[in-house]
């Protein structure tokens, strides 16, 4: 949407929201604002929707908070968050929607065809992938939303993200931006370590969540949207490919050397993560203590710690901790989350797709989720996540990773009351839900009956498998139906 469009809705819509006099839907009941608080899903800000709708935006682009740089994954996590409290308050926010819709479409083709960010290096040959993998799952819900009529867009702007990809041995990788392809001829500003890990070019840092993201967005498409056929052969090749890539990455053929390497890691980063407890009681002098021991361990191993991993490749360590990628400092800490959090949406997807996927691999996925989400809360992990949370809402991906992973488990599975503890503890600190929690989002819930809505202490959902769960926050109960 246009600066002067975007202003001229929220000058007629701002009085209307707050004074409930929106025209509604026969269906629903008087449109008010409820002002509910969210976490999104990408800048991990707090907003009271719809009250903050206009903060998503500068001069009419959807843009990143932290650096002011265009950005579509908080307009994901709003559209989301926007239907989720339709659902609890019967109101309608489709106008809302479609002026993120819209807004997504202008920018692509103000483009030039496809979205450009340029957060690292002001280029506008430098795209993120995260985010037009945001910005194409938001048309999808919209064209689902009959918000957008054309599915043609969606399947062209898709053709396009793939593009950005690289053959491996076995496979196909899904970039994580554009600066990790060779011609785009921008500088990266992280100076990765160049190698051909698994048959990659030098330049691709082989970033496993985006990787897996792009899995997810093609499932979502496939499974929505109607297409033409031989589009949808296309993708479904793309689709097999980018699986034999994932497989390839996460049974990488680790020597003697990793495993000895992997464990010493172990012993680092548990120091490390250790040295971010602090009690209430601490003085002022162990606080800085802490600081300076982490700042020398980050300094000192880290780069020690980068160049042995781009030679000695590997994304799983034997304590459960996950690596983003194979080329870049692994400081990234919360990057573990992100990971699990990725690959329990793709468990959803996989085992909803109509298309035989490894069932070896889904095994595989299984595990690695179940032991990253143990090491994130039963090691000195949870102290980094703990001090984490008090600077950004990104704890809440391991709350949503624990209802996702749920969805999956078998009804004759135990719920380890370790998650439930964890979910509780974070929940409770957290300022605000994010839409799945709230009761929306297609990759982890299911959609609401009116009378299943979160109460005050209580989450209460339906699962992406259509089981309902409620969960006591105060009490750490978990009632499963």
């Amino acid at each position: 949407m246009r600066p002067s469009a975007l202003k001229a809705y929220m000058r007629v819509s701002s009085v209307e929201l707050l004074s409930g006099t929106m025209n509604s839907d026969a269906d629903r009941s008087p449109r008010i604002s409820p002002r509910t608080s969210v976490t999104l899903i990408g800048s991990f800000r707090n907003l009271e929707l719809p009250a903050d709708f206009d903060h998503l935006f500068r001069d009419g682009v959807l843009v990143d908070p932290r650096n002011g740089a265009p950005m579509e994954m908080d307009a994901y996590s709003a559209y989301l968050a926007l239907k989720a409290i339709e659902r609890v308050h019967r109101a309608d926010y489709s106008r809302e929607r479609k002026i993120l819709a819209d807004a997504i479409i202008a920018r692509m083709q103000d483009c030039g065809g496809f979205w450009r960010h340029g957060a690292w290096t002001g280029s506008h040959r430098e795209i993120h992938m995260r985010f037009t993998a945001a910005a194409l799952r938001l048309l999808c819900e919209a064209l689902s939303d009959r918000i957008v009529i054309s599915p043609s867009l969606l399947t062209e702007a898709l053709k396009k993200h793939l593009l950005h990809s690289d053959k491996l041995e076995k496979g196909t990788w899904f970039l994580h931006d554009s600066l990790e392809k060779a011609d785009t001829g921008v500088m990266h500003p992280q100076r990765p370590i160049k190698n051909r890990a698994i048959g990659s070019s030098a330049e691709n840092c082989l970033v496993l969540n985006t990787h897996v993201d792009t899995l997810c967005t093609l499932i979502f498409v496939l499974k929505k949207i109607r297409m033409h056929e031989v589009d949808r052969v296309f993708f479904r090749s793309k689709l097999a490919s980018g699986l034999l890539a994932l497989n390839a990455a996460l049974n990488i053929n680790q020597g003697i050397l990793w495993r000895q390497f992997a464990k010493f890691d172990v012993i680092m980063r548990k120091a490390l993560f250790r040295l971010y407890s602090q009690q209430p009681s601490s003085a002022s002098f162990a606080i800085f203590f802490q600081k300076v021991c982490r700042a020398l361990i980050i300094r000192l191993y880290f780069p020690v710690r980068q160049r042995i991993r781009s030679r000695l490749h590997g994304f799983i360590f034997p304590d459960g901790y996950i690596e983003r990628d194979i080329a870049l400092d692994g400081t990234g800490f919360e990057y573990h989350l992100v990971n699990i959090y990725d690959l329990s949406r793709f468990l959803i997807q996989a085992n909803e797709l109509a298309f035989e996927i490894d069932p070896s691999l889904i095994d595989q996925c299984t595990r690695i989720i179940d032991k990253g989400i143990e090491y994130a809360i039963n090691t000195s992990y949870w102290a980094y996540l703990i001090a984490s949370s008090q600077d950004s809402g990104r704890a809440i991906l391991l709350c949503e990773t624990i209802l996702a992973r749920l969805a999956t488990k078998k009804d004759n599975e135990p719920i380890p009351q370790s998650w439930i503890h964890a979910y509780c503890v974070l929940r409770r600190a957290a300022s605000a839900r994010s839409a799945a929690i709230l009761g929306y989002d297609p990759f982890i819930v299911a959609e609401l009956d009116r009378d299943s809505i979160s109460r005050e202490n209580w989450d209460v959902l339906k699962l992406r498998n259509g089981n309902n769960i409620a969960i006591d926050l105060v009490n750490e109960a978990i009632v499963a139906s």
